[in-house]
This record gives structure tokens, sequence and C-alpha cells, in this order.
């Protein structure tokens, strides 16, 4: 979600501002005036670099999208429609993000929780962040974490995560019912009929990432 909320913050600064700034002029402003001055910035001074670049307060979105729990779809749209492109959503590839709610690196041939999605069932068994997965009902992984959930959700509506967590193996029990539908991706699409505007508007947007 910080990825999507990054490139609605660079659109709407764009857009008030009239392209004349977009995000990297506020990342340009705060090495400018704190880091080569071996100065920290707070939260505030984000938010106040970013109204600044923008030409208009964006305090309000700060408070719904970032720190709030507002709905973010609409306003999402809306950005990627400044730029002439749809923004297609698409289901996370593997078992474990879409169903369980987990995002996960290999550690070794084991699995380490890296993100739980709220109120998924990941969530609500407890599983916590920088847990090891070791193995899924008593068979030990082998890189092969998806492909062991994938074959017990046919079987049984649950099963047993064997659990390294602060040097000690636990074991949990967590949901395989296949109701939940978590990290989403999406990816922009160029439309195929664009104003001269949104033309324009894309161009100015992608030039903003040349001069990183």
């Amino acid at each position: 979600e910080g990825c999507l909320i990054a490139f609605m913050l660079d659109v709407l600064i764009m857009k008030h501002s009239e392209n004349k700034n977009t995000l990297q002029t506020v990342l340009k402003n705060l090495y400018d005036n704190f880091y080569k001055k071996q100065k920290g910035y707070t939260e505030e001074d984000f938010t106040n670099a970013c109204s600044a670049a923008a030409q208009f307060d964006l305090q309000d979105f700060f408070t719904k999208y970032v720190y709030g729990l507002e709905p973010y779809e609409p306003l999402l749209h809306e950005c990627a429609a400044y730029l002439g492109v749809e923004l297609h959503k698409q289901h996370a590839a593997t078992f474990y993000e879409k169903h369980l709610g987990i995002k996960a690196i290999e550690q070794l041939h084991h699995k380490k929780v890296m993100m739980i999605a709220p109120y998924s069932p990941a969530w609500e068994a407890n599983l916590a962040i920088h847990d090891e997965i070791m193995a899924v009902n008593g068979f030990i992984l082998k890189n092969d974490f998806n492909q062991w959930l994938t074959y017990f959700s046919h079987k049984n509506s649950d099963c047993q995560l064997n659990v390294m967590r602060n040097n000690q193996l636990i074991q949990i029990t967590i949901s395989l019912k296949q109701d939940g539908d978590f990290f989403y991706t999406y990816k922009l699409i160029k439309q195929p009929d664009t104003s001269a505007k949104q033309k324009e508007n894309y161009t100015c947007w992608k030039k903003s990432f040349a001069k990183t």
C-alpha cells in the first residue's frame, strides 16, 4: 500500500502545482534542507514539504489515507485517470498471500513472515512478523510452503504450522478456508484514447523518473 500512497501523492502534487512539481521535488527539498545540513526531519516536515510542492494543503490526504482508514480506491482511480492510465487489480499469486494474508521471504528452506494483513487468517491465528515457518502439518519445508498449503487446503479446513519465534519452537493452528482475498497488486495500463491534457500529464510524470 505504501507504493499506492506514494503514487497518489505524486499525482496530487503534479495536479495542484499544474505539473510544475512532483514527489521528486519533495525528496530534493528534504535532501537539500535536511540531509545536507545533517538534520533529521519529522513526519510534519515531510507533510509540509509535500504541501509546499503541491502549492496546496495536503494535510487532509495524510489524515484520510496515511493515518486514517478512508478507502483509497476512488482517489487511486482518479489519479490514474489524470495520467490517462487504468488500474487493473490483480489477485496475489500465492495461496499464502491471497488466502492467509501472509507476505514472506525465503529464509534458507523456510519462510520468514514479513507482513500480515489485518483480520486475515494469519492475523487471527496470532502469527507474528519475523516468525519463521519451519513446517506444515509436520512436513519440514524445503522451499515448498505454498505447495503444502495448497495440498492441505483440499483436504482440511485448517493446518498446523511449526514456527520458530524468539528461539522457541511453537505450534500455530491456521485456517485454510479460502474466504478472504488479501494483498492485491495493481498494474497500470495506458488507455488507447487519451486527451491531449492526459498525454501531457503522463509525459511530465514519466520525466520525473528520469531525474532520479
